[in-house]
């Protein structure tokens, strides 16, 4: 006999129900982790994270990415707001590190530094981090970021997220850094001799030809002295005078292959020349 004609059999005292419970997805650390822009309110944990990621570099007084000093005072933290696009990198809305990028001209952006707490590391929060943070500047048609010389970790980290080495740059205190690039992505480049005074971000290659002796010059700053030679960079269009200041001296030689990224083209006394100006970079590139 069918219960109430509907087709459904009457439930006996022997019937035993069954729940099961909803089936729970991990959240990948890509998805716990997200970017904030860095407020005032923020300077004095990202200065305790960033103290903790770079102790033992404290320490030393070893060179940080990006240049930085006083990374352990929230009062440095507040300048690096004003200098560069800071983000807080939160882990399940918990401040995990930071991450600071610079847009150097119209189609370059610089990863200065990228730091996570040491008890967040090797988790995937950096590579998330740098992912998130390249999904905010849809019109960047190149990333760069410096790697400290030696530093397999970092380098580690890098090539795993899509960077290739290029060459080498120099900071201003002579620390040597490996450049590195988006990998695949497009740079195009200027013949030297399409070149023409006031041009801007220009990308250009070429080789060291001749260099003169460096001579010290005035800065801007009392007591400030500075070094500054000419070099002749040449490639199958012609040839340029490439202005090098202090480090770059040192680093740049005769013979070598170098790059000229985000150039300005400027005059002195009727000649024409290549410096890198205030965004850019010369690049030793690496010959193999």
């Amino acid at each position: 006999m069918r219960d109430g004609g509907q087709g459904r059999a009457p439930l006996s005292s022997s019937d035993t129900f069954i729940t099961v419970a909803p089936i729970t997805v991990p959240m990948s650390t890509g998805e716990r982790v997200t970017l904030q822009r860095a407020a005032e309110e923020d300077a004095h944990w990202l200065a305790e994270v960033c103290s903790r990621a770079y102790a033992g570099r404290i320490e030393r007084g070893a060179y940080i990415p990006g240049g930085l000093s006083r990374v352990d005072s929230p009062r440095s933290h507040l300048k690096f707001m004003e200098y560069f696009d800071y983000y807080r990198v939160t882990l399940d809305d918990f401040t995990a590190g930071g991450l600071m990028v610079a847009t150097r001209g119209p189609t370059i952006v610089e990863v200065v530094n990228v730091y996570v707490d040491p008890d967040q590391q090797r988790k995937g929060v950096a590579s998330a981090a740098l992912r998130q943070a390249e999904g905010l500047y849809p019109d960047a048609g190149l990333w760069v970021l410096g790697v400290p010389d030696g530093d397999e970790a970092a380098e580690s980290f890098v090539s795993k997220a899509g960077y290739v080495r290029v060459g080498q740059v120099t900071e201003d205190d002579g620390t040597l850094l490996g450049w590195y690039h988006e990998a695949d992505a497009p740079l195009s480049l200027s013949p030297v001799g399409s070149l023409r005074e006031g041009m801007k971000y220009v990308h250009v290659e070429g080789v060291i030809l001749e260099k003169a002796h460096a001579r010290a010059v005035r800065g801007r700053r009392p007591g400030e002295s500075l070094s500054v030679t000419e070099a002749g960079l040449g490639d199958e269009s012609g040839r340029m005078v490439l202005t090098l200041w202090n480090q770059q001296i040192k680093m740049i030689q005769v013979g070598d292959r170098v790059r000229v990224e985000n150039g300005f083209v400027g005059g002195y006394r009727g000649i024409t020349q290549l410096s890198a100006g205030k965004t850019g970079r010369i690049v030793k590139l690496d010959t193999y």
